[in-house]
């Protein structure tokens, strides 16, 4: 059981990080194989819209490290993706990745039926963070995934944490649990699939 979360923020040991790890804490105490990519790591091309017989046939003219995650991507069972809220959606950076995502749905689809779960973080409640789950969830449903919150226990959307300052996030214990939860529902999602 493998379980892959990106973290969309440009910044590395924020607070989207923090949460991300929350998740793939409960992901890993139930036995699940983890990995965190960041993409603050990456210098990563905007797709350049060689049309989809490009991308099928030839693959992405970038080698710009994204066809490696890709890969990783579809080796796992479930894609944990985070960000925090830059004016309303996610980052530019996560954007990008997920526009040269496009190259996997032209593969016939290589994420369908994938779990996936979001997480974000804002400035401040209310700050934009449902926005930036709805557009994670976007990106899930748009490679026929199949979208999964934090379970019974707390049933939300997703992650949507408070953090202004680096760490901040570590004082929303609301945030913390139901990281923790999602991570839980992620794991309980991928053993109802494998009976």
């Amino acid at each position: 059981m493998k379980i892959l979360a990106i973290n969309g923020s440009h910044r590395k040991g924020g607070n989207t990080e923090i949460l991300l790890k929350e998740a793939l804490g409960s992901c890993q105490k139930a036995g699940a194989e983890i990995e965190l990519i960041q993409l603050a790591d990456m210098k990563i091309e905007y797709c350049a819209a060689h049309g989809s017989d490009f991308c099928k046939n030839e693959g992405c003219i970038y080698k710009d490290g994204l066809e490696e995650i890709f890969g990783k991507m579809v080796e796992s069972g479930a894609i944990i993706v985070g960000s925090p809220v830059y004016m309303g959606s996610v980052t530019g950076k996560l954007k990008t990745f997920m526009d040269r995502s496009v190259i996997l749905r032209r593969k016939n689809f290589s994420l369908k039926n994938k779990v996936g779960a979001a997480v974000a973080v804002g400035g401040c409640q209310g700050g934009g963070q449902e926005y930036v789950i709805r557009d994670i969830h976007n990106f899930f449903l748009i490679h026929s995934m199949t979208v999964v919150s934090d379970g019974v226990d707390t049933a939300h959307f997703g992650v949507t944490g408070v953090g202004g300052g680096v760490g901040d996030v570590r004082k929303d214990k609301a945030a913390l649990e139901v990281a923790r939860n999602l991570g839980k529902r992620v794991v309980e999602e991928l053993r109802l699939r494998s009976g």
